[in-house]
Formats: structure tokens, C-alpha cells, sequence
């Protein structure tokens, strides 16, 4: 029974080599069709490589050649005339009017999103508003008590949006100045 049971593990040892080996034979014929792709791109590659060299050679030679003729005939000589140039101010687009409608365009946008954003959550200042907004009747309303960290809060908000104003002034400014400078330099 000893030698049947070692028999046994001998076999399922083999049986898991074999099934293993299987295995790394199925991922090899996996890749067989990839390998041949790649082979046939490569010699395709190769061709148009090799086709390429062959005409830059034979335009070398044809080169080497016609300025041989042309130093024995010297019947034709080529200069320039006048060399091309290029405009120092760009054609398209107009930059300093590309600058003013992003700044229009962007402060436009920034209007509409806080008009939005102000219809979706409304705000009421007075009980009188919320009346004809509701058309229903106020009962009563709480007052705000202004304290001097509510003070203070605002105007913090305000210098704020003041400082946020005057950044966007000097940014459109110091955009607009290195646009004209831009178009003043030679190069």
C-alpha cells in the first residue's frame, strides 16, 4: 500500500510538471502571432528605410553630377536677388484686441454667474420684499445686530473684492503693456 500510495504521489507530481509545462506551451503559442506581426512590421519598416536611402543616394548622385556639368559648361550661375523676409508684427490674430474682449469676456462672465447665482438662492432685505416675492403675508421679521466683528467682517470682504478688482486692472494692464512692448521689439 506504501509503494501504491508513493506510486500514487510519484504520478500526481508528474501530472502537475506536465500541466504546468502545457501551460508555459499555450502562453509561447500565444505569442507566436504577435512575434510574426511584429517581424512584419519591422521588415515593412526596414523596406521603406532602405527605399528612402536608395532615392537620397541617387539624389546625391544626381546632385554631384549636374554640379560637375554645371562647372565645366559655367553657362548658368544662380544668385539671390532678394532674400525673403519676415514681417516683425504678426499677422492674425490682433493680440491687443484678443486682450481687451478676454477681459470683457471674462468680467461679462462674471456677471452673469453671480445674476445666477442670485436666482437660484434669492436673498431679502426688507419684509416688504419677501412679501411680493411670496405673496403671502409677514408675520414678523428679526432685525441684524451690527457688531463690531460683524463690522469688521465686512469690511474685510470689501477690501477684498476691491484688492481682487485692482489685481485684475494691473494683470490687464501689465498684459496689455507687454503686448505693445511686444510688438515694438525687432524679434
Amino acid at each position: 500500500m506504501a509503494e501504491s500510495e508513493a506510486q500514487v504521489a510519484r504520478l500526481r507530481a508528474r501530472v502537475t510538471e506536465q500541466e504546468q509545462r502545457l501551460e508555459r506551451l499555450r502562453l509561447a503559442a500565444r505569442s507566436v502571432p504577435e512575434r510574426e506581426a511584429q517581424l512584419t512590421q519591422l521588415n515593412r519598416d526596414y523596406a521603406i528605410q532602405k527605399q528612402n536611402y536608395d532615392a537620397l543616394v541617387a539624389r546625391r548622385e544626381s546632385a554631384l553630377m549636374s554640379g560637375e556639368v554645371q562647372a565645366a559648361t559655367g553657362v548658368a550661375s544662380f544668385r539671390i536677388v532678394d532674400p525673403p523676409q519676415v514681417s516683425p508684427n504678426p499677422v492674425a490674430p490682433n493680440r491687443k484686441m484678443l486682450v481687451l474682449l478676454a477681459l470683457l469676456a471674462s468680467l461679462g462672465a462674471g456677471l452673469a454667474a453671480s445674476y445666477f447665482f442670485s436666482l437660484l438662492h434669492p436673498t431679502f432685505h426688507d419684509a416688504r420684499g419677501l412679501k411680493k416675492f411670496t405673496h403671502r403675508p409677514v408675520l414678523g421679521t428679526v432685525s441684524l445686530v451690527t457688531t463690531p466683528e460683524i463690522l469688521w467682517r465686512r469690511r474685510r470682504g470689501a477690501l477684498a473684492f476691491v484688492s481682487g478688482l485692482g489685481g485684475l486692472g494691473a494683470a490687464y494692464g501689465v498684459l496689455l503693456a507687454l503686448v505693445f512692448f511686444r510688438a515694438l521689439l525687432p524679434f
